[in-house]
């Protein structure tokens, strides 16, 4: 299921702007309810020019599906 590459069954991309550290709660739940699906799946999180910092609190969350 934490395989990367063409077999997988979903990409989430999930745009923020300035959310904080609240982010880091919505991506691991995001995380733990998909990975009870059985699909595989990797998450995107993309930062449009965020100045909050919110993409240093994503260091170390899920390595094998967030990016």
């Amino acid at each position: 299921m934490w395989e990367r590459g063409p077999d997988l069954d979903l990409t989430v991309v999930l745009p923020c702007f300035n959310p904080g550290t609240r982010v880091r709660d919505t991506i691991d739940e995001l995380v733990r309810t998909l990975a009870t699906t059985g699909a595989s799946f990797e998450v995107i999180a993309v930062s449009d020019g965020s100045t909050d910092g919110s993409e240093g609190s994503l260091t170390g969350l899920w390595p094998e599906v967030v990016r």
